[in-house]
Parts: structure tokens; C-alpha cells; sequence
């Protein structure tokens, strides 16, 4: 783990990954289909994820678990950045 200024907590994707018991692919597939924001990036290159981060991909994880769809999972999350998920 590596410390950042906007959280205290932060993951490389192997590490990330490894704690969700996820491939590396996954995670650049949910990433690329607008479940993650774009990481920021260390000074070696390494995608910087935060607790935040992994907190979103459970919820997909869980989301999955109970039948939701990749595409609904994604309108899920889209609705709740603007305070409509419940709608």
C-alpha cells in the first residue's frame, strides 16, 4: 500500500485486484465501461486506486451476485452520482 493526499489508503490494480479476488483484466474491463473513474497514476506509471474505489467494486461484485446485469449495474451507478439511484 502507498500513502496519497487524498487517501490514506491506496492500491496499485495487482494489489486492488488480489484483495477482491479479481484478475488485473477484470479490473481494466470495469474501469473501461465507466465503473471506475480513470486512476490517477504513481510516479512509476502504476494506476493509483483508493478505498473508494474498492467500496464501488463490491458493490458491483455484490450487484452481480444478486442478478444485476453489467449494463444496469452501470445505470445504477450513474444514477446515484446524481442522487437518483432510489428513482
Amino acid at each position: 500500500m502507498m500513502d496519497t493526499t487524498d487517501d490514506k489508503t491506496a492500491f496499485k490494480i495487482s494489489e486492488l485486484a488480489k484483495r477482491l479476488g479479481l484478475n488485473v483484466r477484470t479490473l481494466r474491463c470495469y474501469e473501461s465501461i465507466g465503473f471506475l473513474r480513470n486512476p490517477p497514476r504513481s510516479e512509476e506509471g502504476y494506476r493509483i486506486y483508493t478505498a473508494s474505489d474498492e467500496e464501488r467494486l463490491c458493490f458491483v461484485l455484490r450487484a452481480k451476485r444478486v442478478g444485476f446485469s453489467l449494463v444496469e449495474i452501470r445505470e445504477i451507478i450513474r444514477l446515484s452520482q446524481h442522487g437518483k439511484a432510489c428513482d
